[in-house]
């Protein structure tokens, strides 16, 4: 409805209050060739037929989109089945809030990085009984160095893959990682055990993980549960979990969500059986098919006792990595004693 792609550059350039009704024979808003600090704010998509706001080239640099409505068209088709974008962008420094989005197949395809999204609510459910849901947000740089704080993410789930890398075997530099997200709020129903919120999709091997904060977030399905919150896909690739660095999921909230996952996480393990090696198993709770690479402290609850019930004033030394796919970690004692161990354990190195 308005083409800008005949400008070679065009910048610090605004709209605002226009409804594009689009009436699913048009998209919204087509940006410049290059440009910087384009901003689109009160206004309303209803209907794009393909996209809301697309960007060609590099005429996305900085923009701003705010307190904007878009209503996507294909409601009454299964989630997997819509094809419409509310937006995308290819350069860096977006700007995403406090913008509403109702069933898109994706509300923002982004590459480039530096994005800050914040206080936006998007969903994207259908009538399905176990339905199959998409990406509402999907990141397509993996050190995507940006910020998701505040949104409400309903039936829809954040997707961070290296699908713009010409070569996608990791090499040197970043790997995934460089994003915050914190304080949101994400919502499913009606879906399979199998759905996630936080979906890894390396194109290439090698790649690990590196610099990624999920904290103090709600995890939330509605009508039964599903089985975790996050995963990686390994459709393409599979992630190197022995070089997890810096990977913190902590102060998370979850409601219908078979198993937790927390890192560090804090475990309580009970040796009922006197034993030389006490075998501490925090595998599950580990985000990304993390390995259980540290041990930040372990503390010994009560006195450990023999398998005669004397107290035995020793201490264990730490095995990490252990069993099967490296998820155990072991308390290995000079003599077999019982008792109880806080262990906290991790999956990555801090630094």
């Amino acid at each position: 409805m308005l083409d800008f792609s005949g400008f070679a550059e065009l910048s610090r350039f605004e709209i605002s209050d226009i409804e594009f009704n689009c009436g699913q024979i048009a998209s919204g808003v087509m940006l410049p060739v290059t440009g910087k600090l384009f901003r689109i704010t009160d206004c309303t998509f209803s209907f794009p037929k393909d996209r809301g706001v697309t960007s060609i080239k590099e005429g996305c640099q900085g923009i701003v989109i705010e307190s904007c409505l878009f209503n996507g068209w294909e409601f009454s088709l299964t989630a997997q089945n819509r094809t419409t974008v509310g937006f995308n962008v290819n350069a860096n420094d977006a700007k995403i809030r406090n913008n509403r989005a109702a069933y898109f197949a994706h509300f923002g395809v982004l590459a480039g990085g530096s994005h800050i999204i914040l206080g936006n609510h998007l969903f994207s459910e259908d009538e399905e009984p176990l339905g199959l849901r998409r990406a509402g947000l999907v990141f397509c740089t993996r050190n995507v160095r940006g910020f998701v704080v505040g949104n409400y993410i309903d039936n829809c789930f954040i997707e961070i893959s290296n699908e713009r890398d010409q070569n996608p075997v990791f090499s040197t530099g970043f790997t995934f990682g460089g994003l915050t997200i914190t304080g949101n709020l994400f919502l499913c129903s009606n879906t399979s055990p199998a759905f996630r919120f936080l979906v890894l999709a390396p194109k290439g091997s090698g790649h690990s993980i590196a610099g990624l904060s999920v904290t103090g977030n709600v995890f939330r399905n509605g009508t039964g549960a599903i089985d975790r919150v996050e995963m990686v896909d390994t459709s393409d690739a599979v992630l190197n979990t022995g070089n997890y660095r810096n990977l913190v999921l902590a102060n998370n909230t979850f409601n219908g969500i078979t198993q937790a996952t927390v890192s560090p996480i804090l475990v309580e393990h009970t040796q009922n059986t006197a034993a030389e090696t006490w075998v501490v198993d925090a595998g599950d709770y580990l985000p990304f098919g993390a390995r259980a690479r540290n041990v930040e402290s372990h503390v010994l609850e009560g006195p450990v006792r023999n398998a005669g019930g004397a107290v035995q004033w020793v201490q264990p030394y730490v095995e990490v990595e252990q069993g099967a796919g490296n998820r155990l970690v072991h308390l290995r004692w000079p003599s077999a004693v019982r008792g109880k161990a806080m262990v906290k354990a991790r999956c990555d190195n801090p630094l």
